[in-house]
Parts: structure tokens; C-alpha cells; sequence
């Protein structure tokens, strides 16, 4: 599209034309790159529900581009584009998730894989499955119970191997509870 017509559409108030606009300035292709005018145009097509701005805003927030570097305001950005179905606000939520929560981290990269996300797929095939947890659960059991082992028989640190103790209780349970089969992403 003509750059001229692209920059009335925006002030217009189009979406898309601020959302392409702000893309422009992001990358400098045919205008003079410029972070802080793109983080403008694509706040301002997110504040009409345009998921790939908003995905483009957490982006911005997560490198500190055009604006302060706000982690928390990345991830919030990327939930927006998420639930409204953006496969990179999917992805780049999913890869946010990883580190805490590997089972939602999964769903959100089926989520984008199924939507052409071109990354996702290899981000799955990274993630830990059901063994693996296990497999990790029972490591950190048998670490856990060493560790108690010698405080308890120190007995210098009575209150943190009463805390352990708990802790081996727990995992115990959880060791021990009914493990749920991953089931494959229902077809649609």
C-alpha cells in the first residue's frame, strides 16, 4: 500500500493502517525507523482490539523497544493477543510460561501451532513431557530426603527439617496420586 495513503488511513483511525503503519517504523523499511512512533501506532490499534498490535506492544515491553522494558506489561500485553486467538501473543505466552508452569506453556504453543505459529512445534518438542516431570519429581524426592536425612541427624537445624518434612510428605502424595495420560489436542 502507498505510504501516504497508509499514513491518512491511521489518522483516521484505522486499526490495520496503524497496526501496518507502526510496523513500518518498527523496522524502518520504507520510513526512518523510529520505536517510539511504532509503540504509538500499535497502542493505538490495540486500544481498537487489533491482537497483532497488542502482541506487537508485549514484544516492544519484553525489549525495551520505544519504551521502558516491563516484563510484567509484556506479559499482559501478550495475554490480550492470546485470548484473542493471535498465534504469536500464543507463542510468546508460551514461552513466558515455560520456566513455571510447562503445562500451560504446552496448551498455549498447541494452541499456536494449530493457528501456523512456524516456531511452535519445535518449542513443543522442547518442553518436558509426563515421564520426564516424573522422572524430575522423583530426583528431587530423593534429594529432598538425603537433605532431611543429615539435618535430622545434625539436629542443628530443627525447624528447617521439620519444613522438609513436610515437603517430603507432599511430594510424596503427589508421587504417589494417579498419573493422568497426556492426551493428544482434541481435533477439530
Amino acid at each position: 500500500m502507498d505510504l501516504s495513503l497508509l499514513e491518512r488511513a491511521a489518522a483516521v483511525g484505522s486499526a490495520e493502517a496503524q497496526y501496518n503503519l507502526g510496523a513500518e517504523f518498527l523496522t524502518g523499511k520504507r520510513v526512518q525507523k523510529d520505536p517510539a512512533r511504532a509503540f504509538e501506532l500499535f497502542r493505538e490499534a490495540a486500544g481498537q482490539e487489533h491482537a497483532a498490535a497488542m502482541c506487537n506492544l508485549g514484544v516492544m515491553y519484553a525489549q525495551g523497544l520505544g519504551v521502558q522494558k516491563d516484563p510484567l506489561e509484556a506479559r499482559r500485553w501478550y495475554e490480550k493477543a492470546a485470548d484473542r486467538g493471535d498465534a504469536s501473543g500464543l507463542f510468546n505466552l508460551a514461552l513466558l510460561c515455560a520456566e513455571d508452569d510447562p503445562r500451560r506453556a504446552r496448551q498455549l504453543a498447541q494452541l499456536a501451532q494449530k493457528k501456523g505459529h512456524s516456531q511452535a512445534g519445535a518449542f513443543l518438542s522442547s518442553l518436558p513431557g509426563p515421564e520426564e516431570f516424573w522422572s524430575r519429581l522423583r530426583v528431587l524426592r530423593a534429594q529432598s530426603a538425603q537433605l532431611f536425612e543429615e539435618l535430622r541427624q545434625s539436629h542443628r537445624e530443627p525447624k528447617a527439617a521439620a519444613l522438609l518434612a513436610e515437603l517430603l510428605a507432599q511430594l510424596e502424595m503427589v508421587q504417589t496420586a494417579p498419573k493422568v495420560k497426556a492426551q493428544p489436542p482434541a481435533s477439530s
